[in-house]
């Protein structure tokens, strides 16, 4: 059954989050899943109208906390019109998770699992195959490395594009934009992700009056 419903992030893979930004004590994690409109008809059929996708996790909102339990997803909406999108059932669930707070902490690892509560509870992976989500203490954007020049520093997940523009200059874009950052010498830079991600992530913006940013 597993087969049937597409899920993101995956059985099996491990995903690694981070604060936002310095101080955050818990960041959003977000999990979706997709399914042909006929293949949950099938489901409902099999395990009843009222047929509930969950996750089962113990991610916490609280640092420490580990005990496991069930969330259960809802269904998502768009006010996208797609012609495949009208094929399929998608549904989204969303928690918070504890950020190590201890500035150089080791990262905390969460685990997860999905399963369809019915007539009878079906699980769709198993101890083997469990995802993880692994939340790292270095914030995407730490302000508190401001030294000097240093207003900070980025520690970026997945891909990022950047929007640069300085006076009597037209705007560029620079993507993508990974780990190894480019030399960006700008006086307003933005910072954008190039896809949604499984964390809340923010837009960076910079701007100088004088002297470019690098």
């Amino acid at each position: 059954m597993n087969k049937r419903i597409m899920f993101e992030p995956a059985l099996g893979v491990e995903t690694v989050v981070r604060p936002a930004v310095s101080g955050d004590r818990t960041t959003r994690v977000t999990f979706k899943a997709a399914i042909l409109l006929t293949e949950w008809s099938q489901l409902q059929r099999s395990l009843g109208v009222q047929c509930v996708l969950e996750l089962w996790t113990n991610v916490s909102a609280r640092e420490g906390e580990m005990g496991w339990r069930a969330i259960p997803f809802e269904e998502s909406t768009s006010n996208v019109a797609d012609a495949m999108d009208d094929e399929k059932k998608k549904f989204h669930v969303s928690t918070e998770v504890a950020c190590p707070t201890r500035p150089g902490a080791p990262p905390v690892r969460f685990g997860y699992t999905f399963r369809v509560r019915g007539s009878k509870m079906t699980w769709l992976g198993n101890e083997r195959n469990n995802g993880a989500i692994v939340v790292d203490s270095k914030p995407f954007w730490d302000n508190s490395a401001r030294k000097g020049k240093v207003v900070g520093v980025m520690h970026p997940n997945g891909k990022w594009r950047a929007w640069c523009h300085s006076p009597n200059e037209i705007p560029r874009m620079v993507e993508p934009i990974g780990t190894d950052l480019p030399l960006l010498v700008a006086q307003t830079i933005l910072f954008v992700p190039c896809a949604p991600t499984v964390a809340r992530l923010p837009m960076l913006l910079f701007h100088s009056s004088k002297a470019p940013i690098q």
